[in-house]
Parts: structure tokens; sequence; C-alpha cells
């Protein structure tokens, strides 16, 4: 019994719970990493996940899991003041329609007032944004990146209230493999149908 006492008190004093709870020792001992990667393949979904949004929760929350997202590069005739958070939904509105997925799969990541630096030009700004490909259907990629041309743009945001012939493509997309932070892992340049 001594030592168990002993052990007891060295554990709360590394502030690490004496509870049994073996996997919270672990994780916060950094042990979690060294585990074989066949026991963490998949982080348990928390309780207060309805089993119908399961799906969604591994492929927006899971730390495990690499998200697969289609980026480009596009140019519209605004400034960054007149893109305002309306039109930025209306924006992303309108790529959803051409890439035939949901909405809360676009998002801008940023968007800068390229007017300073082409004098030449009108006003514009580059919008780069991203389309997280749903993990159910990773094959989808390539459909969503061929779906992504400067006509199917420009019907989809004249839908939305934009310019006709507005849109001009800056970088082709390009399918890219993330992790949860955004640290890219793989970038495929091949164009898949």
């Amino acid at each position: 019994r001594p030592f168990a006492q002993s052990t007891e008190r060295k554990m709360r004093s590394q502030w690490i719970p004496w509870d049994g709870s073996l996997a919270m020792a672990m994780v916060m001992a950094g042990l979690f990493a060294t585990l074989p990667a066949k026991a963490k393949a998949e982080t348990p979904v928390p309780f207060y996940i309805c089993p119908c949004q399961e799906s969604l929760w591994r492929e927006f929350h899971d730390p495990l899991y690499t998200p697969t997202k289609i980026n480009m590069i596009v140019s519209l005739p605004l400034t960054a003041q007149e893109f305002t958070l309306d039109l930025q939904d209306k924006f992303k509105a309108g790529v959803a329609a051409a890439a035939d997925v949901e909405l809360y799969r676009v998002s801008i990541d940023s968007f800068t007032d390229t007017s300073n630096r082409r004098r030449l030009l009108a006003n514009s700004i580059e919008i780069n944004f991203s389309i997280r490909v749903p993990k159910d259907s990773p094959e989808r990629a390539g459909l969503i990146k061929n779906s992504l041309d400067v006509a199917t743009l420009n019907d989809k945001l004249i839908a939305e209230g934009f310019a006709d012939g507005s849109v001009t493509i800056v970088k082709q997309p390009e399918i890219v493999q993330t992790k949860q932070n955004g640290e890219i892992i793989e970038m495929t340049s091949s164009t898949t149908t």
C-alpha cells in the first residue's frame, strides 16, 4: 500500500488524474503519439453529437481526418470595401452552385485588393477560396475541379447578382489534401473525370 500511495501522490503532483483513466493520462503525458497506427485510426465521437451528424463531425472536427480540398483563385472587378459580407455570401453560393456542393463546403480563405499593384487594370480583388470535398465521396474531387471553369462560374455568379463576365481565373483549381490545421500534405494537379 505505501507504494500505491507514493505513486498516487506522484501522479497528482504531475496533474495527471488518478481515476483509472489510462487514456487521459496517456494523452496528458504525450504518450498517445506512441500508440500503434491501428489504435488511433479514429477519434471517438463526443457523446453530445447526434448519430445522424457523426460523419459531419468526423469530417470537420476529427483531428485525425485529412480533408481533401480544391483551392482556386479568381478575380472580380470590385474593391475590397465593396466586397461586403452580403456579396461574400452570394459569391460562396455561386461557387457552391457551380461545383454542385452544399454551401457550407465553400470558404473564402482570403481576398486582396489588386488595384494598387496593377494600375493598368480597373479596381479588382483576387479571391482565394476552397471547396471541401465530401468525406464519403473523395472521387468527386476531380468532377468538382473540372466543373470550375470560367463559363460555369460566370453563369452561377450572374444568377447571384454579379455582373456578366466578371470572373477571371487567376489560378486554376488544384486538389489538395490538408490536415485539420490547414497544413498541406499533398497536391494533385492531374485532371480526373
